[in-house]
């Protein structure tokens, strides 16, 4: 994802652009463009990620970028 400083992450973080810290880490996944959604969609492990990704893409107007086999509850279509 983007090159985010730990400051940048935190306003993404609230305005709903990123997920918080694991461990009182600095927050993770921000999605502050298209590059950073792009990445996110290849970086996305976890459901809870997914939910943010999609989140964010639909935000931004970019389901389109979404993978056919994501659910917006962020479980995976067989």
């Amino acid at each position: 994802m983007g090159d985010h400083n730990t400051a940048a992450r935190v306003a993404l973080l609230k305005q709903g652009k990123a997920l918080p810290g694991k461990n009182g880490g600095p927050p993770r996944f921000p999605i502050a463009d298209s590059s950073d959604l792009d990445s996110a969609i290849g970086l996305a492990r976890t459901p809870e990620e997914r939910r943010h990704v999609y989140k964010c893409a639909r935000a931004m107007n970019m389901l389109g970028k979404i993978p056919a086999n994501w659910r917006p509850d962020g479980t995976l279509r067989s």
